[in-house]
């Protein structure tokens, strides 16, 4: 249907973006942050179609068909939109690791390092030493393949050590956003984020840089309002059952406690243009 007004609501934080189908029935809208939405469309002389809870994860390319019903706009057919998308657009094979798993799997030093080993075809390689340990191969490829990015921005150049083990700023691809021990405590931290899609085979050519796994991260955003956590994951021997063939437990003592919070970011008096990741395609 031509001319029909779409308009894409953020509920959280009431942000609104809108267009209208082409002469030949096509929408698109491109640069939608990941997070949950509600879409609605609406034609003179036909009844409002919306769905909610709708899943935008990050890098995904969503298709969405709406058929329109004769009726007043004042009328509204409401869908939940919350099933799984099949991904009809493309080829790539690609794992979303979302927010649930971040807060509700135990992960031993904060670090997400073992959630990115949950995709197929994806391991850590073996440690060869200081700077060489923790580093990730996708289906057999070199760990400086990888390519690493955050809110659409690179993030390939990390720590180099030397022969001589003195650390340094390594080359784009050396050990990309890596500490120089390895891990990935220094792309960002698990309280600040909200998912992180990892794409392992037949990508577009918008990665093509490196021929490994290409790893998009994206940081938690903030709502209309104050949100804040604490926490302190605690590891004590005193908690630990012995070994049967033990007489004594080894000690162990770690406390990692910390927060976080977010508010409302206001800019007043200019505007802020956002690089976004994911679309909509009809």
């Amino acid at each position: 249907m031509p001319k029909a007004s779409v308009e894409l609501l953020q509920p959280f934080t009431q942000t609104k973006q809108t267009t209208a189908t082409k002469a030949t029935g096509f929408y698109s809208i491109p640069n939608v942050m990941p997070g949950e939405y509600t879409i609605a469309v609406s034609a003179p002389g036909f009844k409002t179609e919306s769905r909610t809870n709708i899943a935008v994860t990050v890098g995904a390319k969503i298709s969405l068909n709406f058929t329109l019903t004769v009726g007043s706009q004042v009328e509204q057919v409401s869908v939940n939109g919350s099933g799984v998308e099949i991904d009809t657009t493309d080829a790539s094979v690609s794992t979303v690791i979302e927010r649930n798993f971040v807060e509700n799997l135990p992960l031993n030093g904060r670090s997400f390092q073992s959630l990115i080993t949950l995709s197929p075809g994806v391991i850590v390689v073996p440690s060869g030493g200081v700077g060489q340990s923790g580093e990730i191969s996708v289906n057999g490829q070199r760990i400086e393949a990888n390519y690493y990015a955050i809110d659409g921005i690179s993030a390939n150049t990390g720590a180099s050590v030397s022969s001589a083990g003195y650390p340094g700023g390594g080359f784009s691809g050396a050990t990309p956003e890596e500490s120089a021990f390895g891990t990935t405590q220094s792309i960002v931290s698990i309280g600040a984020l909200q998912e992180f899609r990892e794409s392992t085979t037949s990508y577009s050519a918008e990665y093509g840089r490196t021929p490994g796994g290409q790893f998009s991260f994206i940081t938690r955003s903030g709502t209309n309002g104050y949100h804040g956590t604490a926490f302190d994951y605690l590891r004590n021997d005193a908690l630990d059952a012995k070994n049967y063939f033990d007489t004594s437990k080894l000690p162990e003592r770690q406390n990692d406690f910390g927060g976080t919070l977010g508010a409302p970011s206001v800019f007043p008096a200019c505007t802020t243009d956002w690089t976004r990741h994911s679309s909509f395609l009809v």
